[in-house]
């Protein structure tokens, strides 16, 4: 049984390293379709620009960050749609960032488990199907 593209909410209370606390409520899809993930990966070039291929292993990154971010949140509190989705903060930020990031990985890999132990259920029934038919063929 597929698992359909639905959303997951989720709350992030973070400090940046000045000590101020971001709260919001977040909503991010369960799993990126290809088109989704085309799409992160537009953003992440037309991020790093130009001579892509000189930027920094941290460059890197962040933003594939922050493309994957933007494909993957549905619905956020304002302060972030204020700041083009994490783009406009200031790098004190990037712990909250960071935050919301590992939550998104956490949501979309609970999915990727569900589907490797769904494959194997199905793995064995499969093994079971042709082994009867082995057996019902001597």
């Amino acid at each position: 049984m597929p698992i359909k593209n639905d959303v997951v909410e989720f709350t992030v209370s973070e400090k940046d390293s000045s000590g101020e606390t971001f709260t919001g409520s977040f909503a991010a899809v369960r799993r990126l379709t290809p088109r989704q993930m085309m799409l992160a990966d537009r953003i992440r070039r037309e991020q790093l620009g130009e001579h892509a291929q000189y930027a920094s292993d941290d460059m890197l990154n962040i933003t594939n960050m922050f493309a994957h971010l933007a494909v993957s949140i549905t619905k956020s509190p304002q302060w972030w749609k204020e700041s083009n989705g994490g783009l406009d903060l200031d790098s004190d930020k990037i712990p909250v960032i960071v935050a919301i990031y590992k939550k998104v990985a956490e949501i979309q890999g609970k999915v990727e488990k569900e589907l490797t132990k769904e494959a194997e259920a199905d793995k064995k029934v499969l093994k079971e199907v042709v082994s009867k038919e082995d057996d019902s063929d001597e």
